[in-house]
């Protein structure tokens, strides 16, 4: 329970799939109608991907699957490399020890993105390193 707007991050992995579907499901039983869900991707990205070992898809599917399946208000928010660059210093200072530089910038733009529509944002952040980076989309219904 919040008194400020909710969403979800959605990459389409375990994590934020998971949340997202425990989250949706609470608003439909609860009358608040569709959760907002937000995700973020680099312009090009489409274009440019390559699978490998650590990221073997892009995730554009499931994050459509959940989308789909528990009919949310989905923003996809798409970060520049411009964005990104300007963003860099201040996550730096804002982390104030060493972090993953383009991913600790692209979540602080993703954060502001998120901000200017709901105020809590629920998170799966990091979860994949307990689920020792199994990656998937669950779907619960």
């Amino acid at each position: 329970m919040s008194d400020v707007p909710i969403s979800t991050f959605l990459s389409g992995g375990v994590d934020s799939s998971a949340i997202t579907a425990i989250a949706a499901n609470y608003f439909k039983e609860t009358n608040q109608g569709q959760l907002p869900t937000f995700s973020v991707d680099y312009k090009g990205n489409e274009k440019h991907f390559e699978e490998s070992v650590f990221q073997p898809s892009n995730d554009r599917d499931f994050i459509k699957i959940m989308v789909n399946q528990f009919k949310t208000n989905h923003t996809d928010c798409v970060i520049t490399e411009q964005e990104l660059f300007d963003t860099l210093k201040e996550s730096v200072i804002l982390r104030d020890q060493p972090g993953m530089a383009d991913v600790d910038s692209s979540l602080l733009w993703f954060s502001h993105q998120i901000k200017k529509e709901t105020t809590v944002s629920l998170s799966g952040e990091c979860a994949d390193e307990i689920l020792v980076g199994i990656r998937g989309s669950i779907i619960l219904s």
